[in-house]
């Protein structure tokens, strides 16, 4: 196909939301700071198309970011936790339940036989300013936390190039001009409205699709939600032309050099945990480590506070589709993460399942606790060693280690 065109004189959407203010994201969800907080609000100074949600930290960019720090991993930081409180793993869990009305309470069990016979650890991932930088090259935040070692204006021009490739890509291959205002949390939700229709020569632009959102309109949501999948499993490659592709590839490894390797250090240890290359579980026996490691299943999943086809565009242009299924993909915007994390529970959850948070804010962070998981706070500055690159695996087995108690991996020294 030709060339993505320019949006400039289109009118823009919905207001984005806003980050939470004076926050503190807390390191592990059975750890409990003392802090207030405000509520979201809609932010009026960024009115965004894609939606985005602030980090904490790029929320106020007047706070000091040694405020979001996450204690060292060892062992006094895993048993001490100075200045914080426990949260008893036991009892009920105060939950914060966002509308759902209109969606459904639930997503299909899965009955893979992996998910059934296996020891399985679900990896749960944000993906801005997580896996991937964008609002945080935007504001520059990404650039300050890095004092003047990076060139904040160069920052924002790299994320003004995503914004824009992200915006094309979702208005010329997704319909999201046409369903903008109908955010769904998942692909799948509205799949029940699918009658499986051909859509090999379906007229998108002439069914009509609008409000009310009535039976009949769903089934055309539907239709543009398959539609969507289908393109994201076709890949980047097999859409873009070669031209496109090269201004692709470019913008990617100006981006990756610009952020030391961020994005294909994040990339790489998604990989990692899909393959279990290295496995968190520090054992002495090889041939233990080798039996577990053979039983053992890995599945990432990805809850964006984003809309879900700019979501789902951005995996594709940062590479990402090839670890995370499209089907593997939540869009928490409407209905909040935690239900989003409870139909992951209810999806794949089971005897021999440990789940795992990883991103960088406060609401992932108390959807983990009000599900009694491990929560891991991504940290920008450069120091960190919750970043990327930074992260392994081997740290990930320190969090899965005590809430769930069976990794032998917390009486070891964590790496350097």
């Amino acid at each position: 196909m030709g060339g993505l065109r320019a949006k400039a004189d289109r009118p823009v959407g919905p207001a984005v939301r806003a980050g939470l203010d004076n926050s503190t994201c807390c390191p592990l969800y059975i750890v409990r700071p003392s802090l207030s907080r405000q509520h979201r609000t809609d932010d009026q100074t960024r009115p965004d198309r894609l939606r985005f949600t602030s980090s904490s930290a790029a929320s106020d960019p007047g706070r000091s970011l040694s405020e979001l720090r996450t204690p060292e991993l060892s062992k006094e930081g895993l048993f001490g936790f100075h200045n914080f409180e426990f949260v008893e793993l036991i009892g009920e869990t105060d939950r914060t339940m966002g509308d759902t009305s209109g969606f459904p309470s639930k997503r299909a069990k899965n009955t893979d036989a992996k998910i059934e016979d296996h020891k399985v650890s679900v990896y749960v991932w944000d993906m801005d300013e997580t896996l991937i930088l964008l609002k945080s090259l935007l504001n520059g935040t990404y650039a300050e936390a890095h004092g003047s070692s990076k060139d904040v204006e160069k920052g924002k021009e790299i994320g003004k190039m995503w914004e824009k490739l992200i915006l094309d890509l979702c208005d010329d291959y997704f319909h999201y001009e046409q369903i903008e205002n109908f955010n769904e949390p998942f692909l799948d939700s509205l799949s029940k409205f699918d009658d499986g229709r051909d859509l090999s020569d379906y007229n998108f632009d002439q069914d009509g699709l609008g409000p009310p959102k009535d039976d009949a309109n769903k089934r055309k949501l539907a239709y543009r939600l398959r539609a969507a999948g289908y393109m994201y499993e076709k890949g980047l490659r097999n859409i873009f032309n070669q031209d496109l592709t090269e201004k692709w590839d470019q913008l990617y490894q100006m981006t990756d050099e610009y952020t030391d390797g961020w994005l294909s250090s994040a990339r790489s240890f998604l990989d990692q945990c899909s393959t279990g290359q290295e496995d968190p579980i520090a054992c002495t026996d090889s041939d233990k480590g080798k039996a577990e490691k053979s039983n053992s299943h890995c599945i990432n999943i990805l809850v964006t506070s984003g809309s879900l086809i700019p979501s789902l565009a951005k995996c594709l242009l940062f590479r990402l589709d090839s670890l995370i299924k499209h089907k593997d993909v939540y869009s928490s915007w409407e209905v909040g993460k935690v239900q989003c994390f409870e139909w992951i529970k209810e999806r794949l959850g089971g005897p021999n399942v440990e789940f795992c948070v990883i991103g960088d804010g406060w609401e992932e962070c108390e959807a983990a606790e009000a599900m009694r998981w491990p929560f891991v706070q991504i940290d920008l500055r450069p120091n960190s060693s919750h970043r990327f690159p930074g992260l392994t695996l081997r740290t990930l087995g320190f969090y899965f280690s005590i809430v769930y108690g069976n990794r032998g991996a917390a009486t070891d020294e964590v790496e350097e």
